[in-house]
């Protein structure tokens, strides 16, 4: 699977989430990836920058293009490759936005729960 083939499959999500959303600018999948999980929140905006929740319609082939991004993105970039969020924004004119975001306190959660085992 390519950038490209993952990104249509987020828009796919994403455009899921607000179809029955009559007003909608842009519809956001914030996603949290960590290794073996990946989570989805889902919001909309209409005239405003303000985040309206919305039900997710990510699922099991979403979760996985999500690794495999993480995977084509570490082959493709390395040591540079340093997130564990994406906030992807699919706008009503079909463009969209990708912002890979590292949360280190998420990640100090994640190492600490992992000591803990």
């Amino acid at each position: 699977m390519n950038q490209k083939e993952i990104y249509v499959i987020l828009a796919e999500a994403a455009f899921e989430s607000v179809k029955d959303i009559p007003k909608w600018d842009k519809s956001i999948l914030k996603i949290k990836r960590l290794e073996g999980n990946v989570g989805f929140e889902s919001f909309y905006t209409y005239q405003s920058d303000n985040e309206i929740p919305v039900d997710t319609e990510a699922n099991y082939h979403t979760s996985q293009a999500v690794h495999e991004l993480y995977k084509f993105m570490s082959e493709t970039f390395g040591a540079n490759n340093k997130w564990n969020r994406i906030k992807f924004t699919l706008y009503r004119d079909n463009k969209i936005h990708t912002e890979y975001i590292w949360d280190q306190e998420l990640q100090d959660e994640m190492d600490r729960y992992n000591k803990q085992k």
